[in-house]
Formats: structure tokens, sequence, C-alpha cells
């Protein structure tokens, strides 16, 4: 199975927990000390269906001192293998982890909550390949910088809620820039999208 399709069946498997548990009845996330998440992200790309490679998101969060505010946590990755004469190879482009705050707003519509957060970010590309006995990953393409975000979270019940998320990034990313006719590794300053759009669920416990 590829990646595609193990994001279609993810999507479905959201969708079918959401009619599941539409009727039930919703409350407010504040009793809930953390929150898990997973989903689907870069859905904003899909404008272009043939190249796109859709990206898996894994996420937590955690009541922090600071009154109204969460720690949160979340890795995102691009996966890709290909079997190329016998040749083995595994991508994660990019592999993304993020870390620092979240602040929920609470709206008069019940179901409906808003939060925003300001996070670190660190990204790298992963590749690894079945030649040599079958090394472990490689990493390359380093980033680093911050991405504030924006994020919406419908409550299908009191404890579950669908989750939607938009993140852009400015950082230094490390990129070969030629100088005359030598090219060398560099920190490039350029903003990037580190989460744009997605799609998952969250469940508070």
């Amino acid at each position: 199975m590829n990646l595609r399709s193990i994001c279609i069946a993810l999507l479905l498997f959201v969708m079918s927990v959401a009619y599941s548990s539409f009727l039930a009845q919703s409350d407010s996330a504040a009793a809930y000390k953390r929150s898990f998440g997973y989903g689907v992200a870069n859905l904003i790309e899909l404008y272009d269906p043939i190249n796109y490679r859709p990206g898996i998101y894994l996420e937590f969060r955690q009541n922090s001192p600071i009154d109204g505010w969460r720690y949160n946590i979340k890795l995102m990755g691009r996966y890709r293998f290909e079997n190329q004469n016998g040749v083995r190879y595994h991508e994660l482009i990019p592999f993304v982890t993020t870390i620092g705050l979240e602040r929920d707003i609470h709206l008069d519509f019940e179901r409906l909550l808003l939060s925003v957060n300001a996070n670190l970010f660190y990204s790298m590309s992963l590749r690894k390949s079945s030649i040599g006995g079958g090394s472990g990953f490689q990493g390359d393409d380093y980033g680093v910088g911050i991405s504030p975000g924006v994020n919406a979270s419908f409550f299908l019940r009191e404890n579950l809620a669908l989750h939607v998320g938009f993140e852009y990034g400015i950082g230094f990313f490390r990129e070969f820039v030629s100088v005359g006719t030598v090219t060398r590794p560099s920190m490039v300053l350029k903003g990037v999208a580190i989460r744009n759009l997605s799609f998952g669920v969250r469940h508070y416990f």
C-alpha cells in the first residue's frame, strides 16, 4: 500500500468517526489537561494531484504553568518509497519537528474552538537506501526558525474533535550557494510552509 492509499484510508477513518459521533453532546475541552492528534498535512498542494506528496503529522499538547497556554510538540513528514532495480529507497522530505506554546480562543459556539500557536521548528531531509547493507537514515538540508500558526477544532463530543491547522515558518536553511566559481554550503533566510493546511482528529484526555 502506497502513502496516498494510506492517507485516503486515514481520511475515511476520520470521516467515519465524525459520522458516528456527530450527534453526541459536545462540551468544553478546558477540563482536559492534554490532547493527542494525528492526520494528513499539506492538503493545499492538492491543486497539483500528479506531483502531490501527502504528509502525515502527529501532535501532543499538555497544560503549561502559563495561564491559558499549552505546550505543544508536532512531528510531520512526507514519506516516499521507491524500488529501483532491487535497491530500496526511503525518504522523509521534509521531516519537521516543532515545539512551542498554543493558546485556545473560546467562542460562543460551543462546538468550535480556535487556537493560535507560536513554535520553534527544526527541519531536515532524511534519506536511506538498501545499498551497503542497509545503513541508517542520513540527514541533510537542515533548517531552523519560528513558525506561528492558526487552528480550528470542531467537537464531535467533549473529548474528540476534528482539527484543521495552518502553520508558516521563517528561518535559516542550509543550501549550496555559488560564490564565483565555487559552490559552498550556506545558511539562507527564507519562508516555508511548515504545515500548509492539515486535517485530522484530536483526542482530549
